[in-house]
């Protein structure tokens, strides 16, 4: 089990879904998409995240001695890149305490949100040395990284260049396992099923985020809690909708009747499980190539 007692071969599909985002798709939009959540909640799961990674621990270990090693002047040379990297690299631990905070102390355990916060707080304490504590706005800071890496002297900031690696990749998958509940990572298995025969009618686009919802070519997928100018929840591949029951312990008829409800123009195709998908894979491969030659015609 994983998290919210989601099975691991389920949440397997959460995680394919993550890795097959396209190289420009910003996780935080990636995962409101996925989990139906505010901006807010994004960020602050975001800055939880962060707050606990062992490379925000190893940056923060370090700090203080680095930033007493450098040389304090008169005027801080604001083009150092060691400067810039601890500067930049502190502010970011300080601003996820801030986006922590986003959201009400009652959805934290009290201890945990405590932990959290210290951390933040650390850092802000670091930021007030003298060696930093005088710099305005930090530069080009991917360049003060590269100058920082290949000095003759970047093993002592290697942690501080961990993080920063870390800090680009942003959000974790796995900093969403929490979060998803059962009938969302089924969603996402379907999804999942669902882009495997996309691939047989010949798509190969990445994951986007377009509104609110996750698109592959033909393909989309909006969660119930996202709601967008067509405002059609589950899973679109051409002229079908495919979804799972509105929640899961409801009897098949009344999920048909609900699911054909909102469909619209589009034929409903109630799944309960990855094999129903399986045993609809003509009907879906047929609405993809369809949707497919449109686009084209288009």
């Amino acid at each position: 089990m994983v998290g919210s007692g989601v099975p691991a071969e389920v949440w397997a599909a959460t995680v394919a879904i993550w890795r097959q985002r396209g190289d420009h798709v910003d996780p935080l939009a990636l995962a409101q998409a996925m989990l139906g959540l505010d901006h807010d909640a994004v960020r602050a799961i975001a800055a939880d995240d962060l707050l606990t990674w062992p490379e925000t621990a190893a940056l923060l270990d370090v700090a203080g001695d680095l930033l007493d090693r450098l040389t304090v002047l008169a005027d801080v040379d604001d083009d150092a890149p060691e400067h810039q990297l601890l500067c930049r690299t502190l502010r970011r631990v300080v601003q996820a305490g801030a986006d922590l905070n986003r959201l009400p102390a009652a959805q934290f355990d009290d201890d945990l949100l405590r932990q959290r916060r210290e951390v933040a707080d650390r850092a802000r304490t670091l930021l007030e040395h003298p060696a930093i504590s005088v710099l305005g706005s930090v530069g080009d800071h991917r360049r003060a990284e590269r100058r920082v890496a290949q000095g003759t002297l970047r093993h002592p900031y290697l942690p501080a260049l961990a993080f920063a690696a870390a800090d680009r990749d942003g959000l974790r998958v796995e900093a969403l396992a929490p979060l998803v509940d059962g009938r969302t990572a089924l969603q996402h298995a379907l999804l999942v099923a669902v882009l495997r025969v996309a691939w047989d009618a010949g798509v190969r686009d990445a994951v986007t985020v377009e509104d609110g919802a996750l698109s592959v070519g033909p393909v989309r997928y909006r969660h119930c809690g996202n709601r967008g100018h067509d405002r059609l929840q589950g899973i679109t591949a051409g002229r079908v909708l495919i979804d799972v029951p509105d929640w899961l312990g409801l009897d098949t008829p009344r999920a048909w009747q609900r699911l054909r409800a909102r469909s619209g123009v589009h034929d409903a195709l109630l799944c309960r499980s990855v094999a129903d998908v399986a045993a609809n894979r003509e009907t879906i491969l047929r609405s993809i190539a369809e949707r497919g030659a449109g686009l084209l015609a288009t």
